[in-house]
């Protein structure tokens, strides 16, 4: 599969409820990266196309070149494409 885009899913845990503790965030933000995951595979399937969710990724990476603040964590990407 080619992938002309990759989807990047990446949950802001400052978003969250005021005094809800880091771990229970990050934990409840991956069940969150879960469901789009999901709903991107869906929509794929559904327009012929063709996606894989991957966790593998150089976070750090990710964070530095799209300048993510302290609480935005990368969680899944997808890349996307056609169908050969």
């Amino acid at each position: 599969m080619e992938a002309p885009i990759s989807i990047l899913i990446v949950a802001d845990i400052s978003k969250f409820r005021a005094g809800i503790d880091k771990e229970r965030a990050i934990r409840l933000a991956c069940m969150d990266g879960g469901i789009v995951s999901q709903n991107l595979s869906l929509f794929c399937a559904a327009n012929k196309l063709a996606t894989v969710p991957r966790a593998m990724m150089d976070e750090a990476e990710l964070k530095k070149i799209l300048k993510l603040k302290d609480t935005q964590y990368p969680i899944l990407n997808h890349p996307v494409g056609f169908r050969k």
